[in-house]
This record gives structure tokens, C-alpha cells and sequence, in this order.
């Protein structure tokens, strides 16, 4: 429904569909996106914000919201909702996983820095966290998780193991023989 009322260009009728609550989450966002290509883009980052931030919407439904609402500018409000998904273990595994990823998408460094040193969080949800880093190019942040002396060595493994495929390659293996010589 949305599609074709966005290839007739009704923004005001996809506008009703988006911000009527007994619609599918996954309809509303489509009208979203339509809305933000007839130009309602305003409008758009309103559904988007909603859509993520309705904890009784599916995990996916939520993600691609945040994400969305992130690339219209709103990073900050996407930011909140992807760092909530990635440390909720209610959420899908998967989710948790992509709305780390998605923080890196974003440039969340903060994020994913608070997220890699979380240790309520599943490990390969921080390391995902790690990755995301690496990919930023985020050698002094992945550094310093190396060092961190609090931090699980696990974690810290996969921070020098980043700062090798960056070039840092002397002070991973520091790192890493520092580990081994701990029990780490």
C-alpha cells in the first residue's frame, strides 16, 4: 500500500498511514521512506523516531528506524536506540549485533567506546563494538581498550588484533604477550 501511494506521489495519505499505530511497523517505516522521497523530509524524521522508539515494535522494525533517522541527520536520537538495542538480551541476537554495527555506520565512537566496555553486554556484541572501531580507523580508542588492565581479555585480544590489520602491528603484539604472560 504504501509503495503504490508513493509512486503516486500521496504524501499526505502515506503521512496518515506512517502515524497510524494499528498499522504494521514494518508498512509504517515503507511510508517513511516514502515520504522522505517526495521530499517530506521533516515528516519522515518524525516516523522514524517514533517507529524506534516504540519499545512494543519488533527489534528489526526499530533498527532500520534508528538508522534511517541517523542518516537524516538525527544521529544523536538514532544513537540512543541502537545503543539500547545492542545492550537489550531481550532484542534478537542478530539485531543486537546489526544496531552495534549500525553505530559504526553512524560514527558513534562514545557509543561504541561505552558499549565495548560494558561487560553486562554478550561478548560478541562488544566485540562487534571493536570492529566497528577498527573500521572507523579508531587505532588510539582500540589502543587503549588494548591496554585497559579492567577490561576482558577476550576484548582486549580482539582490540590488538584490530591494531595489527591497522598497521599498529609492534604494540598489538605487545599487548598480546602481556596477555599471555597474565593468564589472559
Amino acid at each position: 500500500a504504501a509503495a503504490s501511494l508513493g509512486e503516486l506521489g500521496c504524501a499526505d495519505d502515506l503521512l496518515f498511514l506512517a502515524r497510524d499505530a494499528g498499522v504494521d511497523g514494518e508498512v509504517r517505516r515503507e511510508a517513511a521512506v516514502w515520504l522522505k522521497e517526495l521530499g517530506r523530509v521533516k515528516e519522515a524524521a518524525e516516523v522514524y523516531l517514533s517507529l524506534a522508539q516504540d519499545v512494543g515494535m519488533g527489534g528489526w522494525v526499530r533498527r532500520e528506524a534508528a538508522v534511517s533517522l541517523g542518516k537524516l541527520g538525527r544521529v544523536e536520537e538514532a544513537a540512543a536506540v541502537l545503543l539500547y538495542l545492542a545492550r537489550n538480551a531481550g532484542v534478537d541476537e542478530l539485531v543486537r549485533w546489526e544496531a552495534a554495527a549500525s553505530l559504526g555506520e553512524l560514527g558513534c565512537v562514545d557509543d561504541l567506546l561505552s558499549l565495548a566496555r560494558d561487560v553486562r553486554v554478550d561478548g560478541w556484541i562488544r566485540w562487534r563494538a571493536v570492529k566497528s572501531l577498527e573500521d572507523l580507523g579508531r587505532a588510539d580508542d582500540l589502543l587503549s581498550l588494548a591496554r585497559d588492565a579492567e577490561m576482558d581479555g577476550e576484548v582486549r585480544r580482539k582490540a590488538a588484533a584490530s591494531l595489527r590489520r591497522l598497521g599498529r602491528g609492534k604494540e598489538a603484539t605487545e599487548i598480546l604477550r602481556a596477555l599471555t604472560r597474565d593468564g589472559e
